[in-house]
C-alpha cells in the first residue's frame, strides 16, 4: 500500500471508531452513561492514548533514523566514487577502462534513483548498478602497476571500491523501509478504540464532531509524514540525488 492509502486507512479507522461509539451510545441504558462510568472510560482511554503516543514516537524515531542513514549513504557513495576517480586519474591512462566503469556505475545509480522517485521501478535504486560495480573491480584487478606509486594507487582504489560496494549493499538492505506493518496495524487499532471510547461521552454537536474530524486528520497526516520519511527516495519528502549528480560532473577532470 502507498503512503496515501495507509494514511486514508488510519483516518477511516478513527472515524469508524467515532461512528461506532455514537451508535452504541444511543443503545446503552442510562446507568452506563453515568459520571462514574465516564471517569472510568476516560482513565482507560488515557492509558490507550499514552500507549499510542509511545508507539507513534517510536515510529517517528525509526523513520527519522532511516532517512538520515539513507542520506549519509548517498553522501558516502558520492565521496567514495570521487576518491576512486582521483586515484585512477593519478594512476595514468591505463586506468581509463576502470574510470569508464566507475562512470557507468554512477550513471546507472542516478538513473535508478530517478526511476524510483517516479515509482517506475521500485527495485531500480538498489539493484541496477551492481553489474557495473563488478566490472569496475575487474578493471582494477586487471591493472598492472609498474611503480610503487601505481601500486599504492591501485591498492587505494581497490580498498575504496570495497567500501563503496559495502555502502551500496547496506543501502539496498534498507531499501524496503524500516517500519513494520504490525506497528501501523496496532497503532490504527488503538486509535480506533480511543475514538470509540471518547465518542461515548462527547456531546452530540457540530463542534465536537468537527474536532474529531480534525484530530483524525492530524493523526493520519502524521502517519503519512512518517511513511514519507521512511521511503527516502520517493514521495513528497525524499532525498535529493544532487551529491551524485555533482560527483558525475567532476568525474574525468
Amino acid at each position: 500500500m502507498s503512503e496515501w492509502q495507509v494514511a486514508l486507512l488510519v483516518f477511516t479507522a478513527q472515524l469508524a471508531g467515532w461512528a461506532c461509539g455514537r451508535f452504541v451510545r444511543r443503545r446503552l441504558p442510562p446507568e452506563h452513561l453515568s459520571s462514574t462510568t465516564r471517569d472510568s472510560v476516560v482513565i482507560l482511554a488515557g492509558m490507550v492514548a499514552t500507549l499510542s503516543a509511545l508507539v507513534l514516537g517510536l515510529l517517528i524515531s525509526s523513520a527519522r533514523t532511516s532517512f538520515e542513514s539513507d542520506r549519509a549513504s548517498v553522501v558516502e557513495i558520492a565521496a567514495d566514487i570521487l576518491v576512486i576517480d582521483r586515484a585512477l586519474a593519478q594512476y595514468g591512462d591505463q586506468a581509463k577502462p576502470a574510470r569508464d566503469a566507475l562512470r557507468g556505475f554512477l550513471e546507472r545509480a542516478i538513473e535508478g534513483m530517478t526511476l524510483y522517485e517516479h515509482r517506475i521501478d521500485a527495485e531500480a535504486v538498489t539493484q541496477e548498478p551492481m553489474p557495473h560495480m563488478a566490472q569496475l573491480q575487474a578493471s582494477l584487478l586487471a591493472l598492472a602497476p609498474t611503480t610503487e606509486a601505481q601500486r599504492w594507487l591501485r591498492a587505494r582504489a581497490l580498498t575504496v571500491s570495497g567500501e563503496l560496494e559495502r555502502a551500496r549493499v547496506l543501502f539496498a538492505e534498507r531499501g524496503t523501509g524500516s517500519i513494520a506493518p504490525a506497528f501501523l496495524f496496532v497503532l490504527t487499532a488503538w486509535l480506533a478504540m480511543l475514538y470509540l471510547a471518547l465518542s461515548l461521552f462527547a456531546p452530540s454537536n457540530a463542534t465536537a464532531t468537527l474536532t474529531a474530524f480534525g484530530s483524525a486528520f492530524a493523526f493520519a497526516a502524521g502517519i503519512f509524514l512518517i511513511l514519507e520519511l521512511d521511503t527516502s527516495f520517493r514521495g513528497v519528502i525524499r532525498l535529493s540525488h544532487d551529491p551524485l549528480v555533482k560527483t558525475l560532473e567532476l568525474l574525468g577532470r
